[in-house]
């Protein structure tokens, strides 16, 4: 008899962003649909252990692709209430990232970003490029994140190069992004959305006339999703 396998968290990582800590909590212990433990990992886990599986029919009990997208979905319905990201006073569990995410795909689907296209970021590890890095595929696009430590001649190469037709900006890189901007409109290339990455206590004074959407209000354009 084929058991289903669950994945729960069992390891935190932590990531250190450029104005604040951002924690993330990640996952995995094996389950079976009757709630015994079969077998958890660890740092030190012998990979030649998984050599007695070699031979068996593959199915979704011993092998599952893994994707931003279904470990959001599995994080969601498993571990719904538990701590998903933390930053400074902010605090969400994984349901609350599953739907702020879902909302997010669907905006960025309500600009005509469609399969395959190119949605770029410029930002440090704030929770707008954790959510982003969900929601891009989730809408089916490719995610390119640039280099914040870039000047603006090279990110307008890079935006370029890749045909971005999004850009999701931190207001720490807003001016780096406009002479990236700047330097593309020259070439007479159709320029990318801008997305400002805003932080409510600090943005009070930059010039935001050029900036097409707000992240929060442009978050707010996707549908809500129930669940």
């Amino acid at each position: 008899m084929h058991h289903q396998c669950a994945m729960r968290n069992s390891f935190k990582k932590t990531m250190f962003g450029a104005r604040s800590s951002l924690r993330v909590f990640i996952s995995s212990t094996i389950y079976s649909h009757h709630s015994r433990k079969i077998c958890s990992f660890s740092q030190d886990h012998d990979p030649g252990s998984w050599e007695s599986m070699e031979g068996l029919l593959r199915c979704p009990a011993n092998f599952v692709p893994l994707s931003p997208i279904s470990f959001l979905e599995r994080a969601a319905k498993v571990c719904r209430d538990r701590t998903s990201l933390v930053y400074g006073s902010l605090e969400y569990n994984w349901g609350e990232t599953h739907q702020r995410c879902l909302k997010l795909a669907s905006a960025i689907t309500h600009l005509g970003i469609s399969r395959g296209d190119v949605v770029a970021t410029l930002s440090p590890n704030v929770p707008a490029m954790y959510e982003l890095h969900f929601a891009v595929p989730m809408a089916g696009a490719i995610l390119c994140t640039l280099n914040s430590r870039l000047d603006a001649a090279i990110v307008s190469v890079l935006l370029e190069h890749s045909q971005a037709k999004v850009l999701f900006v931190d207001y720490q890189l807003l001016e780096i992004a406009r002479g990236a901007l700047d330097l593309l409109g020259k070439k007479a290339r159709e320029l990318p959305i801008l997305v400002l990455i805003a932080d409510n206590d600090c943005t009070s004074h930059i010039d935001i006339t050029s900036v097409s959407y707000e992240y929060e209000s442009y978050w707010l354009m996707g549908i809500m999703v129930l669940t």
